[in-house]
């Protein structure tokens, strides 16, 4: 990879298990392994810029039926880096439980992130951005089977805040 890519996005958009996601060829991949193939020690060129993975895709079988409310460094860079830094993920649902797609539309948090992306990419860093989504998301109720709901969910190891470029028209 060149030492000139400023960032990188992954997205992987499949269907999946706690930990696991599933290829086209039905064998099962762990997401630990295409993580660490962006960590510092295996893609330097990668080293103190943002890797982010959006995966779209269940962590489990479980259906989150929801509940009734009741109310409502300007520091110098460090001689060592840890294994896994400046990465930011984005899963459509908790650990454990199912993602939810529209058969036609596609994956409902994708529909999501482009509504807001379209709207605020140019103005808002990019955590800010998925807790609009997350706050989009969790408006909706799924009826795959019953009613069910879902919240994304956000691990992030990034050291500064990542604002995306967005060319004009």
């Amino acid at each position: 990879m060149e030492s000139r890519v400023c960032c990188s996005f992954v997205f992987i958009l499949a269907h999946g298990k706690e930990g696991q996601i599933c290829g086209s060829d039905n064998a099962d991949v762990d997401l630990e392994d295409i993580f660490k193939m962006f960590n510092n020690e295996e893609c330097p060129h990668l080293q103190y810029k943002p890797k982010v993975f959006v995966v779209q895709a269940c962590r489990g079988n479980k259906i989150d039926s929801g509940v009734l409310p009741g109310f409502r460094s300007m520091e110098p860079e460090p001689e060592l880096l840890p294994t896994v830094s400046d990465a930011f993920t984005v899963y459509p649902s908790q650990p454990g439980f199912v993602a939810y797609r529209n058969d036609t539309l596609g994956s409902y948090m994708v529909q999501e992130m482009e509504k807001v992306f379209k709207n605020l990419a140019d103005k808002k860093h990019l955590y800010d951005l998925f807790v609009k989504v997350n706050q989009e998301l969790v408006k909706k109720t799924f009826y795959p089977d019953d009613k069910a709901k879902t919240s994304l969910v956000m691990e992030s190891t990034l050291t500064k805040s990542v604002y995306l470029k967005v060319p004009k028209p």
